[in-house]
């Protein structure tokens, strides 16, 4: 069960760091685009943060495997926080190729 345990935080921390490089690739976009973005990749954290719990009381995982499962939460808080916050800010203006001189 331990093995479990610690299998499931890992793809927890996957997950983390998966929903980081998608939100952070994809948030300049459309407003409406975002947002569903935001809602649904934060969704999914909040899932894979809760997975692992169940196996870890069952377990009674140590203190690493813990330690390990609050970081990743953590992050994963941290994810999405920053994924909002960038919803507030205004769109940044696309990048127009350089002027030829005539």
């Amino acid at each position: 069960m331990s093995v479990l345990a610690v299998a499931l935080v890992a793809v927890q921390l996957t997950a983390v760091v998966g929903g980081a490089v998608l939100l952070s690739r994809r948030h300049r976009r459309d407003g409406v685009v975002a947002s569903r973005l935001v809602h649904r990749t934060g969704l999914a954290l909040l899932v894979m943060c809760v997975l692992p719990v169940p196996a870890l009381l069952a377990a009674d995982a140590p203190w690493g495997a813990w330690g390990l499962w609050g970081a990743g939460y953590l992050a994963a808080a941290a994810v999405y926080a920053n994924a909002d916050t960038y919803l507030d800010a205004p769109p940044t203006p696309a990048a127009s190729p350089p002027a030829r001189p005539s």
